[in-house]
């Protein structure tokens, strides 16, 4: 038979586990939309990049896709007008969706291997041995850049005219990345010469894609849109 002390205690373990269903109740009810706004919306400095990186990291990807991309599709372009008519071959709908998807994931992998690599270097703890990875990054940032700026030329060197509007604006857009990028990374590399505002630099061209690609896409789209222009009509009165 139960004590008083006992009975006591079991009151008193019931009234906490009513404290505690009520906790849960108002927590559940009133404090999870509290909850949510500060896991979304207040700067913290853990959270901004756990939320934000996700999306500038996609974004890179699909912006240095699409100029791989492009950038492929315009050095055929130029291969294919030079051979005669009866060779020249158009690329296929499937031969592009494979082109995108493949440089999307070497995109992807780059990324990822470089992340590897960082990760690499903190767990032994060298952080001399951080230029491995950014050396690997840098290089394939170049190779990146060298492609567009062939392509750029290639479109130049195209005599003859697009053969349908889709031609027409990949050889505007691979114009405009190309002739503005070109002197930016001439600038980027005489400031790494002459260390001066390096970093300064550094951010300018990593930032630049975010915003590039994007604009130039709208703005020729805007510009090739015809406009819409009202016909008169002639009537006649009898």
């Amino acid at each position: 038979m139960l004590n008083e002390t006992d009975t006591s205690e079991m009151e008193e373990l019931v009234e906490l586990n009513g404290y505690v269903m009520i906790f849960l109740f108002s927590y559940g009810r009133f404090l999870s939309p509290l909850a949510l706004c500060f896991l979304f919306y207040l700067p913290s400095f853990i959270l901004i990049p756990l939320l934000v990186c996700p999306f500038v990291i996609f974004l890179n990807w699909f912006t240095a896709s699409y100029q791989l991309i492009i950038s492929v599709i315009s050095i055929h372009r130029l291969i294919n007008s030079r051979r005669s008519s009866q060779f020249r071959k158009q690329l296929s709908h499937r031969q592009v969706q494979i082109l995108t998807y493949g440089i999307f994931g070497l995109i992807a992998l780059k990324d990822l291997e470089t992340g590897r690599r960082l990760a690499a270097v903190y767990t032994v703890e060298k952080l001399f041995a951080i230029e491995t990875p950014g050396m690997y990054y840098t290089i394939t940032c170049i190779v990146h850049q060298v492609l567009v700026f062939i392509a750029m030329a290639c479109q130049f060197c195209v005599k003859e005219p697009a053969s349908s509007h889709a031609e027409n604006v990949i050889a505007t857009h691979i114009k405009y990345i190309g002739a503005i990028k070109l002197p930016l990374d001439i600038l980027y590399a005489l400031s790494i010469f002459m260390e001066y505002m390096e970093f300064t630099a550094t951010a300018l061209i990593i930032g630049i894609d975010f915003f590039l690609v994007p604009l130039i896409i709208q703005m020729t789209e805007i510009k090739k849109s015809a406009p819409n222009v009202i016909s008169p009509v002639t009537i006649s009165i009898p």
